[in-house]
């Protein structure tokens, strides 16, 4: 009697050790520069980072989707900027004209008005673009975007350092800004498709260090 007894618990045992512990597959993937909390699937885009040249870094605070999130600490947030019709786009452009050197181009880099002339209203008919803005310490850091997490309602893009990066001092010649607030700035402009853009409600980008 003892020995079935025995053999009970054990099973018994088991069963809760294992029996109640997710698959593998059940665990999401986690944004990693949210602490954990921005949780979703990574999605398609396509990004590229464009030298803006010395900028005024505070004016592109202003107006930011993100800007509720600067004061979490923990995590090193990137102001975006998000424009889903032609019409928003060019509010964008007229709002950040005395911000932006837009038609400067750098080595082998177009400018601002070169990279987003393809972006008219059919463009937008099926895309959504977001502009996130980095002021490096030197010129010696370069970025790109490494993912774009997508929750259906949450949205951020993770940006990294980019080890082989443009090197290119001669940024510096070029200033736009009042003294003491020009920063060697980076736009970086990642496009989305409209079908993940459409539901989301909170949009943020920051950058990963960890991964340099």
């Amino acid at each position: 009697m003892k020995k079935p007894f025995a053999l009970l618990c054990i099973g018994l045992l088991v069963f809760s050790l294992f029996g109640c512990s997710g698959a593998p597959g059940d665990v999401q993937p986690t944004a990693p520069g949210n602490g954990g909390a921005a949780k979703g699937e990574e999605i398609e885009h396509i990004s590229e980072f464009y030298p803006l040249g010395m900028c005024n870094v505070d004016l592109f605070y202003e107006g930011c989707a993100n800007l509720q999130m600067m004061s979490i600490s923990s995590v090193q947030h990137l102001p975006i900027f998000v424009c889903d019709t032609k019409a928003e786009f060019d509010r964008f452009v007229d709002g950040h004209e005395n911000a932006l050197n837009l038609t400067e181009s750098h080595g082998e880099f177009a400018s601002f008005v070169d990279a987003t002339a393809h972006m008219n209203d059919i463009f937008f008919d099926h895309n959504t673009v977001l502009f996130v803005f980095a002021a490096a310490p030197g010129e010696d850091e370069t970025y790109l975007v490494d993912h774009v997490y997508y929750d259906g309602a949450s949205l951020s893009v993770c940006v990294v350092p980019d080890a082989d990066g443009y090197k290119a001092p001669a940024l510096h010649d070029v200033t736009n800004g009042e003294d003491g607030n020009g920063a060697l700035t980076w736009v970086g402009i990642v496009t989305v498709k409209d079908e993940h853009a459409k539901t989301v409600t909170t949009f943020d980008a920051y950058l990963d260090r960890s991964a340099k």
